[in-house]
């Protein structure tokens, strides 16, 4: 309940701002505010394996809590690299069109940095996500 009334806080929130162009925008405003908006990245994100058996979990007597436990061991793994996917010249330029009289000159960079990919298979044909409303 408490995650819904947050997000409901955060709606509200960006309906009383005018112009929010992305994530940075709605940080910096506020950023003063009681919560603490922190922006997640890939990294912050852990896909742990459940290794555990419920079958002997429940044999054993006592069953062992964390707060029992002493000593752990911890071990990073290796770190896989993250490549950007990249887009079509054509969708890069399609896009950069329409958000040229859309976004602010300050806005465009993350758009006119959008790493190129020949290679990639668009899932849409025709379809940016952008509409002309």
């Amino acid at each position: 309940m408490s995650a819904d009334s947050f997000h409901h806080q955060v709606e509200m929130q960006l309906k009383r701002k005018r112009k929010v162009y992305d994530f940075n925008d709605f940080i910096v405003q506020n950023a003063n505010k009681k919560g603490y908006v922190k922006e997640m990245k890939i990294e912050d994100f852990k896909n742990w394996v459940d290794l555990s058996s419920q079958y002997k979990l429940n044999k054993i007597v006592p069953r062992p809590l964390l707060q029992n436990m002493v000593h752990m061991i911890f071990e990073r793994g290796q770190r896989t690299k993250l490549q950007a996917r990249g887009v079509t010249k054509a969708r890069k330029k399609n896009l950069l069109a329409k958000l040229v009289s859309i976004l602010p000159k300050n806005r465009l960079a993350f758009w006119e940095n959008l790493p190129i990919n020949e290679d990639v298979e668009e899932n849409i044909e025709g379809d940016d996500g952008i509409s002309e409303t």
